[in-house]
C-alpha cells in the first residue's frame, strides 16, 4: 500500500539515486522501503495497534532492528535536543565587550563534541 507512493514521491528515485548512490536505483527504493516500514512499526507501536510482523520480513527488517533504526533516526540525545546559552545578553552592562560572543559553553558531552569543539574555545 505504501510502495507505490515511494516510486510516485515528489523527489524523483531516479533523481535521488543519481545523488547519493551513483544511479542505483534498487539501492534507494530498498531503503526508502525499510524507512516507511520502519515508520509503519513504530506508528503501530506506540498507538497500541496490532501489527504484523511479516511485513517487516518483505523488506528484511526484524523488530529489533527496526526499534534500533527508529531510535538512530528519530530521536536526538537529550543533550542534543536543546541548546540553551548559558550567559544573558539582556543582563549584560558593557554590551560592546560582549559583541561577537557566543554565549554557550564549550559542547563537552554533546555527541559533536569531537567536530566543533575548537568553535566554543576563545582564542
Amino acid at each position: 500500500m505504501i510502495f507505490p507512493g515511494i516510486d510516485e514521491m515528489r523527489i524523483p528515485v531516479d533523481y535521488l539515486a543519481s545523488l547519493l548512490t551513483g544511479g542505483n536505483l534498487e539501492a534507494i527504493k530498498n531503503a526508502l522501503y525499510k524507512l516507511a516500514m520502519m515508520r509503519l512499526y513504530m506508528r503501530a507501536q506506540t498507538s497500541g495497534k496490532d501489527f504484523d510482523v511479516e511485513k517487516l520480513d518483505r523488506v528484511n527488517l526484524t523488530e529489533g532492528t527496526a526499534t534500533s533504526l527508529y531510535r538512530l533516526l528519530a530521536i536526538a540525545k537529550y543533550e542534543d535536543r536543546f541548546v540553551i546559552p548559558k550567559s544573558h545578553k539582556e543582563q549584560v552592562e558593557d554590551a560592546q565587550s560582549e559583541q561577537g560572543g557566543l554565549g554557550y559553553d564549550e559542547c563537552e558531552g554533546c555527541s559533536l563534541a569531537p567536530q566543533h569543539g575548537s568553535m566554543f574555545k576563545k582564542s
